[in-house]
């Protein structure tokens, strides 16, 4: 059944509220430049304030809520009212501050944000940067995870309030297995693998992890750990081996954790801002609005810094002229099509939107060279195809440089083939050169509920990919088949890139041992020649104007950032689609979850909940279009 009137009328309603919402609560983000901030000590807000002193501020950086990997609006922002913080917006206003005069320093309040390590990493890179400058760094916080915990310890100092927590325990994931389930619901997983470490059904298909999935994993987060107690040996200057010692001995209360050399000082804010100010030498101002945009605040007797804000949300920011770096956001499972929103929140990358997107890339001269960047565990054999062609052809013209994120493995690895030069971080998830292909079936459950069925058909194969049975002796031959063309491909793929004719080999090793869908850091991926440097997406674009020789040039984010418009429009495309189609069945799926319906569950488990829907949803969705996939197997999040 379609969307009747009253529910696109209920749509619409919600959208409209949310928008004033979401107006009014970014109005800190559009606040004049001039505003001088302090902390009132009876209150955690912060008011204006003129700085009577000489004494130069402290920019404030806010870390909360979701750091996303691209700019702009989404469904989900505009539901909850709350925008979200894009990673290239903290890390410009670190390297504004580096270049600033008139800033003495930073401050991190850092407020449980959710973000990957992979972003953590861009953000002590910038942090490092700073202090290169002779600029001091603080971090401020209430109780912090793991991931939080390393990008305060590359500040100078680190203050926390009395009662408050410090999560440092080491490292913990959990694999999912569903067979049980599907036994007693009567529904199969048939599915095949090219690569005998490519375990991306095995939770369809296994009570629990097979004898090679356990080596790979356990041979990624040795990596990982090591990672993990490197940063902090560094950051702290404490022996690696006493930093194994405090992660066992942990978590910690505040005065602990001071104890432990873990942070530097224990006080509630507006004390830890007073010591602040004897180490400047005066009264000390924030500036909360620092490398924000400048026009009127929002608020409701200043009706024209309103109208200001609702112009910026229907039309976007204006595209400045001159020499640009195209920063192609790659952040989502790969399918065919167009760009999109995927259910329970984040984006589905479409072949068509980036193919169409590097085509006109290619084409502009103002464009002087591509950085990709990829934050995608891969998905459609085919989109992904498309992709790397595209990436190649842009390649011909112009500088193309991948910088890859938390995680750019198998059709994500895929697409990075086409380019000449990838950089990836330490703790980037990578490779997964492998293909996993088949389908669920669901005929004895069925049969469970009392249901039959009657097929028709026409042609020896017409039924090869019916839910109500799994394949036959012949249609597993011709999947295999088709499989093992892809998995020969991709492999090719991977050669002609990374040892091309002519050239210095860059693998450090065959490409069938470094295959068969083994996962890797990004530390390891180097050790292979599967990637070329480590680095974030600053040093990508920097080398990308290094290659395209050029100084001044603005960077140009694409696909552009969702404008109001495109938000209403899609609510508007998806009222209208037909029953069938899996994006109608997202719109009217969204629309019945409660949104208090993750309300008792903690921080964590809304992140882990909300990434196993996502994959489960996507993994489903891509399988409906075609059978074989280039998917990772799964995400390696940290238990916070």
């Amino acid at each position: 059944m379609r969307l009747g009137r009253n529910d696109r009328l209920r749509y619409g309603s919600k959208v409209v509220i949310s928008l004033v919402v979401l107006c009014l609560s970014m109005g800190s983000l559009w606040a004049s430049e001039t505003v001088e901030k302090t902390v009132d000590p009876n209150q955690s807000s912060i008011g204006p304030k003129v700085n009577e002193s000489k004494t130069k501020p402290i920019a404030v950086l806010r870390i909360d809520g979701t750091i996303s990997e691209r700019p702009g609006l989404s469904v989900m922002s505009l539901a909850s009212g709350v925008p979200g913080t894009h990673l290239g917006e903290l890390v410009d206003v670190l390297n504004k501050a580096g270049k600033d005069d008139a800033i003495s320093g930073v401050l991190l309040s850092i407020e449980e944000p959710m973000m990957s390590w992979a972003q953590v990493e861009e953000l002590r890179s910038a942090l490092r940067k700073l202090r290169k400058t002779g600029k001091k760094s603080y971090a401020y916080v209430e109780t912090i995870d793991q991931l939080s915990y390393l990008l305060a310890c590359e500040c100078d100092e680190i203050a926390m309030t009395e009662t408050g927590m410090l999560v440092l325990m080491g490292m913990s994931g959990r694999a999912v297995y569903f067979k049980n389930l599907f036994d007693m619901l009567g529904i199969q997983a048939d599915y095949m693998q090219m690569g005998s470490y490519k375990g991306a059904a095995e939770a369809y298909t296994r009570t629990g992890p097979s004898p090679s999935e356990q080596e790979q994993v356990n041979r990624v987060f040795d990596s990982l750990y090591d990672q993990l107690v490197e940063s902090i040996a560094q950051s702290r200057k404490i022996p690696k081996e006493k930093v194994t010692q405090l992660i066992d001995a942990g978590p910690y209360m505040a005065e602990d954790a001071k104890e432990a050399g873990l942070i530097d000082r224990v006080e509630y804010r507006d004390d830890f801002l007073n010591y602040l100010e004897g180490r400047v030498g005066g009264e000390i101002a924030l500036r909360l609005d620092y490398g924000k945009r400048g026009t009127a605040p929002v608020t409701f007797d200043n009706p024209f810094g309103f109208m200001s804000a609702l112009q910026q949300l229907f039309s976007g920011p204006p595209e400045p002229r001159g020499d640009a770096i195209v920063v192609l956001y790659i952040d989502g499972p790969i399918m065919s099509g167009e760009n999109g929103e995927a259910l329970f929140g984040g984006n589905i990358v479409g072949s068509r939107t980036i193919r169409m997107i590097l085509a006109r890339a290619a084409e502009d001269d103002d464009v002087k060279a591509v950085v990709v960047r990829i934050d995608s565990p891969g998905g459609s054999a085919t989109a992904s195809d498309i992709i790397h062609h595209a990436i190649r052809k842009c390649a011909e013209k112009k500088p193309v440089i991948v910088s890859m994120g938390s995680v750019a493995a198998s059709g994500g690895y895929y697409i990075a083939c086409g380019a000449k030069h990838i950089i990836a971080q330490p703790t980037t998830i990578t490779g997964s050169i492998g293909v996993v292909g088949g389908k669920l079936t669901f005929g004895g459950l069925l049969d469970k509920i009392g249901i039959t069925t009657y097929g028709y058909q026409r042609g020896k194969n017409a039924q090869m990919f019916t839910t109500t049975r799994t394949f036959t002796a012949d249609e597993r031959v011709k999947i295999t088949k088709i499989m093992q063309d892809v998995y020969e491909k991709f492999k090719k793929r991977v050669t002609n890139s990374r040892n091309p004719e002519g050239e210095i080999p860059k693998l450090k090793g065959s490409i069938e041992y470094l295959a068969q869908g083994k996962i890797y850091t990004g530390e390891q991926a180097l050790e292979g020649g599967l990637v070329d440097q480590l680095g974030g997406l600053q040093d990508a674009i920097e080398l990308a104007a290094q290659q395209a020789k050029i100084e001044k040039y603005h960077i140009r984010s694409l696909p552009k950032p969702k404008t109001l418009v495109d938000i209403l429009e899609m609510f508007v495309a998806q009222a209208e689609m037909p029953d069938d189609n899996p994006k109608a069945e997202l719109a009217q799926l969204n629309s019945l979850i409660p949104s208090g319906a993750f309300s008792l569950l903690s921080v964590v488990e809304k992140f882990l909940v909300q990434k196993l829907f996502q994959r489960a949803y996507c993994m489903g969705y891509v399988l409906r279009q075609e059978p074989v996939l280039l998917m990772q197997p799964y995400e390696i999040v940290l238990d916070r």
